[in-house]
């Protein structure tokens, strides 16, 4: 399976990992130390870019890999801001998403920055839909 990221000109090729969480984990894990803190109720995602090869064997047109960046609806929670999360009158969370989950969110509600060549998304909590485990199924 390929899978890769592509961010201005950037490409990182992943696609030798069975596991696209693990690769992007491992990938960007010394940028993320160099991130102490997120603040505020802020959660940090890398984008979820679909495989260049689908399942049935098509491969993928750049064109279309470069949309799941900007159209892309999950992605992996990297980094979570110290009041993410947080009991308040307003919002009672049950089962918050952690580092390492996937989740579910509107591209419109987040802004985009790159880390190390990858896509990633800056978001509050509360803009986030649920937390998923095959990400593959969402688009």
């Amino acid at each position: 399976m390929s899978y890769h990221h592509k961010l201005r000109s950037t490409v990182i090729d992943i696609s030798n990992s069975a596991d696209p969480k693990e690769a992007i984990l491992k990938h960007l894990a010394d940028s993320l130390n160099s991130i102490p803190e997120i603040y505020g109720n802020r959660v940090l995602l890398a984008t979820y870019i679909r495989p260049s090869k689908t399942a049935g064997g098509i491969w993928r047109p750049d064109s279309d890999i470069e949309e799941d960046r900007w159209t892309g609806k999950v992605g992996l929670v990297l980094k979570i801001g110290q009041q993410a999360f947080e009991n308040d009158r307003d919002y009672k969370w049950k089962n918050p998403p952690k580092v390492g989950d996937w989740v579910t969110f509107w591209t419109n509600d987040t802004k985009e920055i790159g880390i190390n060549g990858v896509s990633c998304r800056e978001i509050r909590d509360i803009c986030i839909g649920w937390i998923c485990t095959k990400p593959e199924l969402y688009y």
